[in-house]
């Protein structure tokens, strides 16, 4: 068997990775817990940059079972929406009416932006609906399924602002930094 790598197929398998079937073809895949962004972002998120306000959570057994067996359209969107609410309540670090990224513990649909992107809460049953239609060849093998709500952080297109305006957005960036 074969493992794709960035200088070409590898024969044998890594440490910790797992063998998959996929379309009768063995792949290999990682199941590091490095690789989900609830083992690193506790590691980064107070270590004196700023990262993105960020709640996560495991999707429930029944909920994981759904999802990797392609039945995700039957997970209850009430039941999902009050979960994130309490524990958006209870950590106080995402105000669920703003813009945010939403994304999987070790992996995001950013090639598929629009699926990543949603203006307030009520927005996240249907965009994660494209996210599992998008990705089901990577979830269908993993354990657990982590969702990942994080604050949105806009980016300035240098080529739609002025040189003046940018100055003036560097320095509000500043004076907050300093706060």
């Amino acid at each position: 068997s074969y493992l794709r790598r960035r200088s070409g197929f590898q024969t044998g398998k890594r440490k910790n990775s797992k063998v998959i079937e996929i379309v009768k073809y063995p792949h290999y895949v990682d199941i590091n817990p490095e690789n989900d962004l609830s083992f690193w972002y506790p590691r980064t998120a107070n270590i004196g940059f700023k990262t993105p306000n960020t709640i996560i959570t495991n999707f429930t057994d029944a909920e994981t079972n759904l999802i990797k067996t392609g039945k995700w359209n039957n997970l209850c969107e009430k039941d999902l929406l009050e979960r994130i609410r309490i524990i958006a309540k209870q950590s106080g670090k995402l105000d669920l009416s703003n813009e945010m990224f939403i994304r999987l513990g070790n992996s995001s649909n950013k090639f598929n932006f629009d699926s990543c992107h949603i203006n307030e809460i009520n927005e996240l049953y249907q965009k994660l609906m494209i996210m599992f239609d998008d990705m089901y060849f990577k979830l269908e093998w993993q354990q657990s399924i982590e969702l990942v709500l994080r604050e949105y952080i806009k980016t300035i297109n240098p080529l739609e602002i002025t040189p003046i305006e940018a100055l003036v957005i560097l320095d509000k960036i500043k004076k907050k930094s300093e706060e």
